[in-house]
Formats: C-alpha cells, sequence, structure tokens
C-alpha cells in the first residue's frame, strides 16, 4: 500500500475534482470486497521471483520516465507476486479480473493521457452538433466550441472525459465482473468499454447541452455540470450491466443448443 501511496500523492493535481476521486476511494475496496472471502493456501510460498523482478523494474522505470501508467503497472506485478504466495491457483484466476477493477484506482489516464481529453472534446463536440443540427436545430460549431440557437456551448477540459473517464471505465469493469466473473468473456469485454465510454461521455455533453437551452447557461455551468458525471458513471452501470447479462444469455442459450 505504500507503492500506491505514492503514485496517489506524487502529483495531487488530479484530485481538484470531486469525480476524479471516485476511483481512488473505490477501485482497490471494490477489487477486495468483490473477490471475498479470500481463502488463503495453507502453506503460504515465497514471493513469486519473477514477478517481483518485474515489479521491481517497472517501479524503476516509471519513476524515472514519470509515468503513472508504469508505476500502476508495477503495483499490480507486485500484488501479483504476493498473491502467488498466499492463494492457491483458484483463488489466483479470481483475483486476475479484480486486478483490472483495482487498476482503475490511479490516475494514469488523467496524468499520462492527455490527447485523449483532445479527442474526446472534438469528437464529442462534432457529434453532440450533429445530432442538434438532426433534430433541426440552427448549429454553429469551430472545434470544441458550438452554438444551439445562439447559446455558446463550451466542450472545455472539464467535459473532456478525463474527469470522470477514470470513474466510467471503473462502472463498466464492475459491471463485466458482477455478471462475467473470471471468464474469458470478462476479457472480451473490455475493450468495448472505451467505446462505451465516449458515448457515455457524449451523454453528458447533450445533457449539458440540453440543461444549457432549457435552464440557462448559468444552471448548465453550476452544480448541474459535477452532477452530470455522476449521473453518467450511473449510467454507464445502467447500460453495461443489462447488456453484459443479455450477452451471457444469448452465449448460454447458443451453447446450449449447437
Amino acid at each position: 500500500m505504500l507503492w500506491a501511496a505514492f503514485i496517489w500523492t506524487r502529483d495531487l493535481a488530479w484530485l481538484l475534482k470531486a469525480e476524479d476521486t471516485l476511483p481512488v476511494i473505490a477501485g482497490i475496496p471494490l477489487a477486495i470486497w468483490l473477490g471475498w472471502p479470500w481463502r488463503l493456501a495453507r502453506y503460504p510460498k515465497p514471493l513469486h521471483s519473477t514477478w517481483t523482478t518485474v515489479a521491481a523494474l517497472l517501479g524503476i522505470l516509471g519513476v524515472m520516465l514519470d509515468i503513472t501508467l508504469v508505476l500502476t503497472l508495477a503495483w499490480l506485478s507486485a500484488v501479483w507476486a504476493w498473491c502467488h504466495g498466499v492463494l492457491d491457483g483458484a483463488e489466483r484466476r479470481k483475483l486476475l479480473p479484480l486486478l483490472a477493477v483495482a487498476g482503475q484506482s490511479f490516475p494514469w489516464i488523467v496524468q499520462d493521457f492527455a490527447f485523449v481529453g483532445w479527442w474526446f472534446r472534438l469528437s464529442g463536440s462534432w457529434a453532440a452538433s450533429g445530432i442538434f443540427r438532426l433534430l433541426q436545430f440552427p448549429v454553429a460549431r469551430e472545434g470544441t466550441h458550438f452554438s444551439i440557437q445562439g447559446v455558446p456551448i463550451s466542450v472545455d477540459a472539464a467535459c473532456s472525459g478525463l474527469n470522470t473517464l477514470q470513474s466510467i471505465l471503473l462502472a463498466g469493469a464492475l459491471a463485466a465482473y458482477l455478471v462475467f466473473g473470471s471468464r474469458k468473456l470478462f476479457w472480451v469485454n473490455l475493450p468495448l468499454l472505451i467505446g462505451v465510454a465516449w458515448c457515455a461521455n457524449l451523454l453528458r455533453i447533450l445533457m449539458l447541452s440540453v440543461a444549457a437551452l432549457t435552464m440557462g447557461s448559468t444552471f448548465a455551468n453550476g452544480p448541474f455540470h459535477h452532477t452530470s458525471g455522476w449521473l453518467v458513471v450511473l449510467c454507464m452501470f445502467l447500460i453495461c450491466f443489462p447488456f453484459f447479462k443479455l450477452q451471457k444469455s444469448v452465449l448460454c442459450t447458443t451453447n446450449a443448443h449447437p
């Protein structure tokens, strides 16, 4: 946990917004809770030497390059090395997807992938303005800024997805684990979360745009702006969970009747 604390505290700028704190608060405790009760091996073994070495090398590399993702991978490797000695084979297989959940507890998206924010902002503003245009609203767009019926909408950094993307991915990974557990389908569906996260971010832009049109820009830029982030995280879970349940049901039915 000391290494985790180091990753969290080396740069506290990402804690400026409340929605950014959700992964830190929820990720690791959720992973522990979902796997509970943990059945420890009767005869613990030493740390796995290979994964301990990998963790050490990644940790050194992450510090030298100052890359949060590499530091996060070092932490995950260290946890895996430790659990290899205290958990039996079945418990370790259960742990793997939970490590993917726990990995969302670190701000590697905010700190390492700022370009993702620009892509989310640009593509989100393009898609949102296109939707309003299809609905016959007069729309003008320039880059990440557009106006609807003369009401200006600015898709700034707070709407880029970086402030909520980590939380959105955590919600999706949680839904995937609750439905699939440690099955292969969990890993197959992880890449889909990126696309769903983009859709969730678009939904937030649309919500804020509608709020600005109906209630005014002051309301949209006020507390509702922050509340919308939490609503999108909830929507992500509510979309993913039934989708994964349907997918599991269809696949189980297909396998039962070849």
